[in-house]
């Protein structure tokens, strides 16, 4: 994404049924576009899904000092007991990420915080229908 200081400015929003411009005069316009378009899809319900997001489902049923306890007769069941805590642990991470993530958005929204709003669709814009990027343009007068 081009940063510039100057305007004006135009981004382009990808939406799932085309695209958002945006002309741009100054810094307040881009802090107001900044938080309308992440309000407008936590409206959406392109957010909801992160609030309980649980990858794995229940955590296991031992954790891994239990499992250490276990007797050399049930090393095998240990190793796989290891294996998928260790699974469960990584997806929980990345659970954890989204979770705070959705309870980002609704501060941004709650607080009007246009830079936690732009460093939130920055964050976003991999994901699909959630890109966007300032694009460069000549201006004759």
């Amino acid at each position: 994404m081009t940063r510039n200081n100057t305007y004006p400015k135009i981004y382009v929003f990808k939406e799932k049924h085309g695209e958002m411009h945006y002309l741009l005069g100054s810094q307040e316009a881009e802090d107001k576009m900044f938080l309308e378009v992440l309000t407008q899809r936590n409206g959406y319900n392109y957010y909801g899904w992160m609030k309980d997001y649980h990858p794995y489902g229940v955590a296991p049923s031992f954790t891994l000092e239990e499992i250490d306890l276990l007797p050399p007769s049930m090393v095998h069941e240990a190793r796989k007991l290891r294996s998928d805590y260790n699974n469960w642990q990584k997806k929980e991470e990345v659970g954890s990420a989204y979770r705070f993530n959705y309870i980002n958005v609704q501060e941004a929204i709650e607080t009007q915080n246009a830079g936690l709003a732009k460093s939130l669709l920055t964050e976003f814009c991999a994901n699909e229908y959630e890109g966007f990027q300032q694009v460069s343009f000549t201006h004759f007068k």
